[in-house]
């Protein structure tokens, strides 16, 4: 869980074995910290417009990348 400045408030154990990274590591920095370098700035960039226009995409879903059925939204798959 992340506050409202996007820095991480709450950590559970799955996600410390999943970034090998203990809880204390990981409260108060940035959530993009746990995003692939490669796709930190698009999710920045994401994150900001989401913010700006007050659209917030549903959990699990993906910009841009269609659903199996063609639909919009997308499912999650990991890129780490």
């Amino acid at each position: 869980m992340v506050d409202g400045d996007d820095l991480m408030a709450m950590v559970n154990r799955c996600t410390e074995d999943l970034f090998g990274l203990c809880r204390e590591e990981l409260l108060g920095q940035p959530v993009e910290t746990l995003i692939p370098a490669r796709r930190r700035d698009r999710y920045c960039a994401n994150r900001a417009n989401q913010l700006a226009t007050r659209h917030v995409m549903p959990v699990g879903s993906s910009p841009g990348e269609p659903k199996p059925d063609g639909a919009h939204g997308g499912h999650v798959r990991p890129a780490l």
